[in-house]
């Protein structure tokens, strides 16, 4: 859980916190009453949950790999809110192009 959903802010971030909470839950909701009609979709011969345990796999290695790309990045961001936003928005292009260009290989 992140730090500022444990620590309580004052009222008007508190409300955007509870917006952005409501918000990720009809996300999650969505996604998971969507995911077995694709994976549905994408079984061929009766192997849906052959296919639902790969999608899983997939998902952990990609929520692994952001993990990681995270913790490689953090060091990078100085103290300063520009240098910040200048160290986002390069590395956030670097990424972009990068795996776009995997993406499409």
């Amino acid at each position: 859980m992140p730090f500022y959903e444990i620590v309580p802010p004052p009222l008007l971030p508190q409300a955007v916190l509870c917006l952005s909470s409501v918000a990720r839950s009809l996300v999650g909701v969505a996604g998971g009453a969507t995911r077995a009609a694709i994976t549905q979709h994408q079984a061929r011969a009766n192997n849906i949950s052959d296919v639902a345990a790969k999608d899983g796999s997939q998902e952990t290695l990609v929520n692994l790999a952001a993990l990681l790309v995270n913790l490689a990045v953090l060091p990078w961001l100085g103290e300063d809110s520009l240098s910040e936003l200048n160290a986002f928005t390069t590395v956030f292009k670097s990424f972009f192009v990068e795996f776009f260009c995997l993406h499409f290989r």
